[in-house]
């Protein structure tokens, strides 16, 4: 073989490796069959982002309101528990884009994930200890009791929920799975202002709402519960000067405020926020708040960009919402008792002209 003949024959040698080498290279793309797999990574790896943005900002606010996460994830066809996952490292959660690492082999599952379980003050809401299939995955609101009556009458911590059902594929590279969550808890903070300058006192009046939320299923519907009476977490009244704001001679505006906290609020329920004077055992006022939230709401939000949505289902609408604020305007009635000339709800206004509030 001559000098000339060794260098063409090598050169077809090399290209022919070099085909090989590409060849095994673009397979292992997608089968990790390639011709360096030893020195690469070509197992799949899976990771579960979660998002909240069921809110009335349309807006991702994961990192500013969640501090813990529970994930639980459920063999669909059995029901069986096939892997936990925790978190509540607060520096972790709170990293825009946080990814929670999950070892699981490919397949279809169902994710179950319980957020804001951990609280700095109480741990108002807790899971069974023992959790081994779909059905152990339900949470419960703590309560008191007065004999038999449960009540709670804490500021709840912020209670998120959220369930998908996924597939993981068989494929090396990043997967992610994403978990929408709804938030579970509300404030409603209600505010009775009387417009003729009687002085109210935060022991005037007490406050309740009665419902049977206090336990959640593995799919944030609600599991058949006593009853709780939610009383409010926090009082207080007071006067606001309006001089030279009326036409009559009263110098001050009087209002009672009052506080609640309660679990999710669903729209085919009728909880009631019910306003007993304490001197007559009157009820002054019986309030449906799902009712009326839902009745005297908007159609269309504009989120923090400004773009427009459009809200028709009442239970999206309860969901989104977890603030609510009532005011009521009390006067007085020339022959006794109160009326309420209006009532405002998240600044809907309802009015009740003439209306005996007993």
């Amino acid at each position: 073989m001559n000098f000339l003949s060794f260098i063409t024959d090598n050169r077809k040698l090399r290209n022919a490796a070099f085909a090989v080498m590409a060849a095994g290279a673009a397979v292992g793309f997608s089968s990790c069959e390639s011709f360096y797999f030893e020195e690469g990574d070509c197992d799949p790896h899976y990771y579960v982002k979660y998002v909240y943005n069921m809110n009335m900002e349309w807006a991702d606010a994961f990192s500013s309101q969640v501090n813990s996460v529970e994930l639980y994830v459920i063999d669909p066809k059995t029901g069986d528990l096939v892997g936990k996952y925790y978190e509540d490292d607060i520096n972790r959660l709170s990293q825009p884009g946080y990814l929670m690492p999950v070892d699981l082999k490919p397949g279809t599952y169902d994710f179950v994930a319980w957020c804001g379980l951990t609280n700095n003050q109480e741990d108002l809401f807790s899971l069974p200890d023992v959790i081994e299939h779909r059905d152990h995955i339900h949470c419960t609101l703590a309560r008191s009791f007065e004999g038999e009556k449960a009540f709670q009458n804490k500021q709840l911590n912020a209670l998120f929920h959220g369930k998908i059902n996924a597939t993981l594929p068989d494929e090396q590279g990043d997967h992610i799975v994403e978990v929408s969550l709804i938030k579970n808890t509300n404030n409603i903070n209600l505010s009775l202002q009387h417009i003729s300058g009687l002085e109210l006192t935060s022991d005037m009046f007490t406050v309740t709402m009665s419902e049977a939320n206090g336990h959640l299923a593995h799919d944030n519907s609600l599991i058949n519960d006593d009853e709780i009476e939610f009383r409010p977490w926090h009082i207080r009244s007071g006067a606001v000067d309006i001089t030279g704001t009326k036409a009559d001679d009263s110098a001050n505006l009087n209002y009672f405020m009052a506080e609640i906290s309660t679990s999710r609020l669903m729209a085919d329920r009728d909880p009631r926020i019910n306003i007993v004077e304490n001197e007559t055992g009157n009820v002054v006022y019986s309030i449906p708040i799902v009712q009326w939230a839902t009745t005297f709401r908007s159609q269309q939000y504009k989120d923090v960009n400004n773009n427009i949505h459009t809200i028709t289902d009442d239970q999206e609408y309860l969901d989104r919402e977890s603030d609510y604020n009532i005011m009521l305007y009390l006067d007085n009635k020339k022959d006794g008792g109160w009326i309420a000339a209006a009532i405002y709800i998240n600044s809907w206004k309802v009015v009740l002209q003439d209306a005996d509030v007993h």
